[in-house]
């Protein structure tokens, strides 16, 4: 586990007209949002993010914890850690029924280390952690970007179930440092947005996949974050959803190409992750 990190940011930002429907339920399918950019660009970055999810699942890697068929889980509060990264695989613990792993992902037109997979394939995928983190390096993207991610219910063959979050009333806590040009957008995944032919709910083709999230800064000093759930908004390109934490199904951190200067990363690390 690293313990490099030195300063503590809260994130507080919360999103405006913004309903509550039922506890652990954000949002409103009526809300409607600006487009992001563009119906095109709209297009271009949902169908790459459909690998964001689709290469979850696939993550390769020695085995930190047995990775079988998964299955809805609802979480009783505790542990709430997801992973410290002390171990040489990319499967996370299985504390409170999570399973899962970490990936990396890219839109095909840059180069990572690790290889990420291509958005909109399931493939299999090196990923170990390094001196107790989950580090990714890249640049030259230029159509929607880069990312880490994990999952925290998922099977093999990039198969999805849903993990109830409800008992955690915070949000998520992590450490992360790195050097990004493009949009750092932390990001909850959830059944609303995903397509169903991936284990979720959403059945507007290009217009899913719009998470819930936030941006965020970062340096190379590690940070430890702490976001709470409400501080989350979707970015407005995709199909209004609930943020529903009945149906988590990954976390991500993504970095983004929103102009004309291609994405890159250097030694992005994510460390320490958790619900509270």
């Amino acid at each position: 586990m690293t313990k490099l990190a030195k300063t503590v940011a809260k994130i507080v930002q919360v999103a405006a007209s913004r309903t509550t429907a039922r506890p652990g339920i954000i949002g409103s399918r009526s809300i409607q949002r600006a487009a992001y950019s563009g119906q095109a660009r709209a297009s271009l970055f949902a169908a790459t993010f459909v690998g964001c999810a689709a290469v979850i699942g696939c993550g390769g890697g020695a085995a930190h914890s047995t990775i079988g068929p998964c299955s809805n889980v609802v979480a009783t509060g505790s542990p709430g850690l997801i992973d410290e990264l002390n171990h040489a695989g990319a499967n996370i613990p299985h504390n409170d029924g999570r399973q899962g792993y970490w990936y990396t992902w890219n839109d095909g037109t840059g180069t990572q280390t690790p290889p990420g997979a291509l958005g909109g394939t399931c493939q299999t995928t090196t990923f170990a952690p390094t001196n107790g983190q989950a580090c990714t390096s890249g640049s030259g993207f230029t159509v929607s970007g880069a990312g880490i991610g994990v999952g925290v219910e998922y099977g093999p063959n990039c198969a999805s179930c849903n993990y109830d979050a409800t008992a955690y009333k915070g949000g998520v806590r992590f450490t992360i440092s790195g050097i990004v040009t493009g949009n750092l957008r932390f990001i909850v995944t959830t059944a609303e947005v995903t397509p169903v032919e991936f284990g979720g709910l959403c059945t507007d083709g290009t217009k899913c996949w719009d998470s819930y999230g936030l941006n965020l800064k970062v340096t190379t000093q590690p940070q430890v974050v702490e976001i709470p759930w409400t501080s989350l908004a979707q970015q407005g390109w995709g199909t209004p959803a609930l943020f529903d934490l009945r149906y988590v199904q990954m976390l991500q951190w993504n970095v983004q190409n929103i102009g004309a200067t291609p994405v890159s990363f250097d030694n992005l690390c994510i460390d320490d992750v958790s619900f509270y």
